[in-house]
């Protein structure tokens, strides 16, 4: 049997240390932009609500409330339409690290200069749950099924359902509009969640409520991840099969 050393955290008073820092998931927009995100999952949110831009605070601990406290300091980051969670999470961690030390180096300016958060800003952000990688192809456009692929595949690609079986998305992107097969073959009649697939390009094109996007590599519930041509031959797929929602 092995034994764990069991870490007990010090009880430490005021006179022990000159400054706490805690470094956490508390990523937000500055006060003059649409909504300050407050909670466990910012970042996906942002994504999700494809917001253009985000940005990082450094704010002091309230007694009472968490992430509630006065910003320090705060800088503002654009949000490419293409980027996806773990590309924005780790650029925000590099202008964290870099606004924290600067807000340290000045401490005492930054607390003189410090303002309240705008409580009228603030957007609720909960932990995300695989329940939100529910493709709904009745409802959702390309954009929303791209957005929500950016903010979450990285935990819980999207998914859906064909032959009673769960289908996770594991590459999708646009349509192109300049594909010649999509041109012939994409229209907006369809029904939402019509696959098509395309043998020249082994691309599986999949229509949403108003448009249609591509996927490139797929995988079926308890089965390995495949490209669209095996998916296509393993299921026999013709033109018009679609997706289900359940």
């Amino acid at each position: 049997m092995h034994h764990r050393k069991l870490y007990v955290r010090p009880t430490l008073s005021p006179d022990d240390f000159d400054l706490a820092v805690v470094v956490s998931f508390g990523y937000f927009l500055p006060k003059s932009l649409i909504r300050s995100y407050r909670g466990s999952a910012p970042i996906e949110h942002t994504l999700l609500n494809g917001d253009k831009e985000t940005g990082v605070s450094i704010i002091e601990l309230d007694e009472t409330r968490f992430d509630a406290g006065r910003i320090l300091n705060q800088t503002v980051s654009k949000v490419d339409p293409e980027t996806d969670f773990l590309k924005l999470h780790n650029s925000l961690a590099d202008i964290g690290a870099e606004l924290l030390i600067e807000t340290i180096k000045d401490l005492d300016k930054f607390k003189v200069e410090a303002k309240d958060q705008d409580e009228t800003l603030v957007t609720r952000a909960p932990k995300i749950s695989k329940d939100m990688a529910s493709i709904d192809w009745n409802t959702m456009n390309s954009d929303q099924i791209l957005r929500m692929f950016n903010a979450l595949s990285y935990r819980y690609p999207p998914y859906t359902h064909f032959n009673n079986n769960q289908v996770q998305l594991l590459q999708i992107s646009s349509a192109l509009p300049d594909d010649e097969f999509a041109k012939s073959k994409l229209n907006s009649e369809r029904p939402s969640g019509t696959m098509i697939f395309d043998k020249k390009t082994n691309h599986l094109y999949i229509k949403c409520r108003d448009d249609w996007i591509q996927c490139t590599k797929l995988k079926v519930q308890n089965k390995n991840a495949v490209p669209p041509k095996d998916f296509a031959n393993g299921y026999n797929l013709k033109d018009g099969d679609y997706f289900v929602i359940q």
